[in-house]
């Protein structure tokens, strides 16, 4: 039977069950992922739904999440945002499992999302098992996300750069020369792999883009 707890005192005496922060903006969203997640059958774990990044920041330290389940990504996220909290709980969260769930047609983030310490990147449509199989016991991962993790100061710089801040700004700030921020720069790239500045350039326009286009709908 699944089990959905909406207040401190419930899911505090969770004990060994495995937890689950769910990042769900939609309530009518919500209730139908409570009968699909019910049928994975797995009485041990615990839910806690919030609706915005800002309230899982804050919930992550009260709750402490075995997995975070990010769904209805097109739905109002600010996603310099997600990735910025992505990449705290790569650096302060070890224990906690990152999954997220796209549309088909935002395939093209799964590299990046990996990038920033994202676990398990499921794409629609998705089936019962591959549900089961990222929030049990062994959470399913992407070999290739060890390959192409970024390191935290890659992190932060890249997430400067996606801001539309230049190298020589970004290594104003940070007080480096701007070679070495040129260098990081180039490793980003790579690890991304991506080809070419411009496409670099492109990724982060596309993430502006899906901003501006949220806030609109918002």
């Amino acid at each position: 039977m699944l089990q959905v707890n909406h207040n401190k005192d419930e899911y505090s005496v969770a004990g060994k069950s495995k937890r689950i922060l769910v990042v769900e903006p939609s309530r009518i969203n919500w209730i139908g992922l409570q009968r699909l997640l019910g049928c994975t059958g797995n009485a041990e774990l615990i839910f806690f739904r919030v609706s915005e990044i800002t309230e899982a920041k804050q919930k992550i330290h009260e709750f402490k999440p075995d997995v975070i389940l990010f769904t209805s990504l097109s739905c109002g996220i600010d996603y310099l945002l997600l990735l910025s909290f992505l990449s705290d709980v790569t650096s302060y969260h070890l224990n906690t499992h990152s999954v997220i769930w796209l549309p088909h047609d935002m395939e093209w983030m799964t590299q990046l999302l990996h990038a920033f310490g994202v676990t398990t990147v499921l794409i629609d449509p998705v089936n019962l098992y591959e549900i089961s199989q990222c929030l049990g016991d062994k959470p399913s991962s992407n070999a290739e996300k060890k390959v192409c993790l970024l390191g935290k100061q890659e992190r932060v710089i890249a997430l400067d750069f996606f801001r539309g801040k230049t190298a020589t700004t970004i290594a104003n700030a940070a007080g480096k020369d701007v070679r070495t921020i040129s260098t990081q720069k180039k490793s980003i790239i790579k690890k991304l792999k991506i080809r070419t500045n411009e496409e670099f350039y492109l990724l982060a326009g596309k993430l502006i883009y899906l901003n501006k286009i949220n806030r609109q709908e918002w």
